[in-house]
């Protein structure tokens, strides 16, 4: 938000810049997929988690499906060179069967690994 170098790189008609966002609810609604091309991270891709919360299916890299145990054509599709990448969006764009199957499974997904009742279920046991 506050590197200038940044702002002017995508500063053209196609990419629009909100700056800081409290809810991102309207935009997921408005969403056919979610992009998130991961090349480093650590732990668990919350980005990905939210969003298939919000039942927007994703295209991710390797990276983040192993992060989370998701699998490729399951809950999420899986690229990771810019080819493949796009590929992958542009086939979960206009696949409507492909897209409703990410989108049921990563919802159930969501449900079973990251709800309330989940984690406190977890840290229970981790404080047993």
């Amino acid at each position: 938000m506050s590197c200038p170098e940044f702002q002017a790189r995508f500063h053209n008609d196609s990419v629009e810049q909100r700056g800081k966002v409290d809810d991102l609810t309207p935009l997921y609604n408005q969403a056919r997929l979610f992009v998130a091309p991961t090349r480093f991270s650590a732990g668990i891709p919350l980005k990905i988690c939210e969003a298939a919360a919000h039942g927007i299916p994703v295209v991710t890299t390797s990276l983040s499906g192993l992060q989370l145990g998701w699998n490729h054509e399951r809950e999420l599709l899986l690229a990771d060179d810019p080819q493949s990448f796009t590929d992958a969006c542009i086939r979960l764009y206009n696949d409507g069967s492909l897209w409703n199957q990410l989108r049921e499974n990563m919802i159930k997904r969501v449900g079973e690994e990251f709800s309330p009742e989940r984690f406190s279920q977890q840290l229970r046991s981790i404080i047993e």
